[in-house]
């Protein structure tokens, strides 16, 4: 019972991302650089999204609370400057 429902959960997870990933990729008729925020509530979402995301991007940039000042302020020039 707690088996299923722990797949359930993950379906609903992996359907949640994949659309956001599908919102993200769709290519633009101008082909203009975009630059995209994603807000995830779980660590692991922001992992999976990067993940797939990565062979679509050139840059899929993580800024969350777990990481120092300095990482912050890295991931903020380099989106800031690209």
């Amino acid at each position: 019972m707690i088996l299923d429902l722990l797949n359930k959960i993950k379906v609903l997870f992996n359907s949640k991302v994949d659309s956001r990933i599908k919102t993200i990729i769709k290519e633009d008729d101008k082909k203009e650089v975009h630059k995209y925020i994603v807000f995830c509530q779980f660590m692991e979402e922001m992992h999976l999204l990067q993940e797939e995301l990565s062979s679509f991007v050139p840059h899929v940039l993580l800024y969350n609370g777990s990481m120092s000042q300095q990482a912050r302020d890295e991931v903020l020039a380099f989106s800031k400057n690209t």
